[in-house]
């Protein structure tokens, strides 16, 4: 598969242009299985693989509270937890699951801008719980999607319609172009993400 191929093929055509444009070898479906620093190699189901810099991302796992808990597990992959559309517990009607453990179940790719769209939809529903005068939401709100690579960036919106079918989310993502100025506005993003945050 093609990188964020989710986000669809002009969004993954571009990441594969600039993986290359940049000399950067793609192995998708790639099992990992060692880093091994002497030789500064990381070695894979592909082969072993020579590194200049290894920036190596964390597999995916449940918090431990919920990985603990009994109910919490998803069935069909033990990295994510049951959840239904309206982002609550199978079992438990008051308990919201807002987080990337709770996207796979639900369809919908890993990013924290579809978490912030799952919390949206958790606290309008809290709100009616609270306050009543208007029905649950069941479905995230569309996003906007930006990121880069090399120094173009990107612009999109997905919109995430409900499949009764398969009890899912399914992914409609609409790409607007490469830009110049895309790097910015992912740059943008991230410091008033950052500089949103409050300790």
């Amino acid at each position: 598969p093609a990188p964020a191929s989710p986000l669809g093929p002009s969004i993954a055509r571009f990441l594969l242009e600039e993986l290359e444009e940049h000399g950067v070898e793609y192995h998708p479906n790639s099992k990992f299985r060692e880093v091994d620093p002497q030789k500064k190699a990381i070695v894979t189901s592909d082969g072993e693989f020579k590194y200049d810099l290894l920036v190596k991302v964390p597999p995916s796992r449940l918090p431990k509270a919920l990985a603990s808990s009994e109910g919490f597990v998803w069935k069909q992959d033990s990295r994510w937890t049951p959840v239904l559309p309206n982002t609550r517990h199978p079992q438990y009607d008051d308990v919201y699951l807002v987080g990337e453990h709770a996207l796979p179940p639900l369809g919908i790719g890993l990013a924290g801008v579809f978490v912030e769209s799952l919390a949206i939809t958790a606290a309008t529903n809290v709100l009616g719980d609270l306050i009543g005068g208007f029905g649950p939401a069941f479905a995230p709100s569309p996003v906007s999607c930006v990121g880069y690579a090399g120094e173009k960036g990107w612009a999109g919106t997905c919109e995430l319609p409900f499949d009764p079918s398969k009890g899912t989310y399914t992914m409609k993502c609409y790409f607007t172009g490469v830009y110049s100025i895309g790097r910015l506005l992912k740059q943008a993003f991230y410091h008033g993400w950052i500089d949103g945050l409050t300790f």
